[in-house]
């Protein structure tokens, strides 16, 4: 599931391109009244994107839509982002927080002896990594207090014929790579933000942290363990030995990194549990949603667990809270 508030955001772009925004809504069958906040099914999500591609199908529909994007897309990471002093801040940010956002995917970054990398991954969408690129992209060339110039640009997609990214984007761009990542000079990636707000940016990073979204107070273990489950518990593999096989380590040293930061898996499963099931219930999401989403095999063994942490139901807690 992807937040609305992020496709709302790709639609405001669309419009500004001269699309049928509302034509794109009815396609995914989303509610004029929806809230923000809410929640959109990947299927709904691909119904919605099939229906601006069939509109403009442009090789760099992606790339046009990220850049035209308003700030908010990505929710409170886009203003922690926005908010930090330079442009490593910003997408330090992004790779610490993202999957939080958005659960099916991860944003990693990289230093490397020219500069950063920041790589962002999709399963099986490639055009997401090169949307969620573009609005990155764009960001930084409105907040950057300078020029601000990629070294190059690394796609997954692959068009048949000549597009204009390389173009677009002002750098070499290479199409049908086998990751999506932008690369930034040191220099660049040193430049100060002209929207530098280290109060806000402290205030927003314990927020994210307290959603569950990673942060400065997270060890880099208990981060990794928490990425990992967004997307395997929805797949009903949310146990030691999967979250371990995807970080590439042995369930023993998965257990033995956890003790030596003073945690244990199942206090990282339950608090990440907990914090997931607060921030679905806050989005409206269905109760036999989030219980599928966390891994629980129903709807009333996912309430008993969440009585036991809270000492209401969801319903009730839901009820409490408007």
């Amino acid at each position: 599931m992807l937040p609305l508030r992020s496709i709302e955001g790709v639609l405001i772009a669309a419009t500004s391109l001269g699309l049928d925004a509302d034509r794109a809504r009815a396609a995914g069958a989303i509610d004029a009244g929806a809230h923000p906040d809410g929640l959109l099914s990947l299927d709904r999500v691909a119904a919605v994107w099939a229906d601006l591609v069939a509109q403009r199908p442009s090789p760099e529909l992606a790339t046009e839509l990220g850049f035209a994007a308003p700030i908010g897309c990505f929710g409170i990471v886009d203003y922690l982002a926005g908010s930090s002093s330079t442009l490593e801040g910003a997408m330090r940010a992004l790779a610490t927080h993202f999957s939080g956002i958005v659960r099916d995917m991860r944003v990693t970054l990289r230093a490397t002896a020219a500069g950063h990398t920041l790589t962002a991954h999709a399963p099986d969408d490639p055009a997401r990594e090169e949307l969620t690129l573009a609005i990155t992209v764009g960001r930084f060339r409105r907040l950057a207090a300078g020029p601000f110039r990629l070294d190059r640009l690394s796609l997954r997609a692959r068009f048949a014929g000549p597009t204009r990214h390389e173009a677009l984007y002002g750098c070499p761009v290479d199409l049908g790579a086998p990751a999506s990542a932008m690369h930034v000079a040191h220099a660049t990636a040193a430049m100060a933000l002209s929207s530098a707000d280290p109060q806000l940016a402290s205030a927003l990073a314990s927020a994210a942290a307290q959603l569950g979204f990673g942060g400065p107070e997270t060890s880099e273990v208990e981060a990794a363990v928490r990425s990992r489950l967004r997307d395997l518990l929805a797949q009903g593999r949310g146990d030691a030995a999967s979250v371990a096989r995807t970080i590439g380590t042995s369930e023993r040293t998965l257990h033995r990194r956890l003790a030596g930061a003073g945690l244990s898996f199942q206090s990282v499963l339950d608090g990440f549990r907990r914090r997931e099931s607060e921030r679905l219930l806050r989005a409206g999401a269905a109760l036999p949603e989030i219980a599928l989403a966390l891994g629980y095999s129903d709807q009333s063994a996912w309430s008993r667990a969440f009585k036991r942490w809270a000492g209401v139901s969801p319903r009730e807690w839901r009820g409490e809270r408007g």
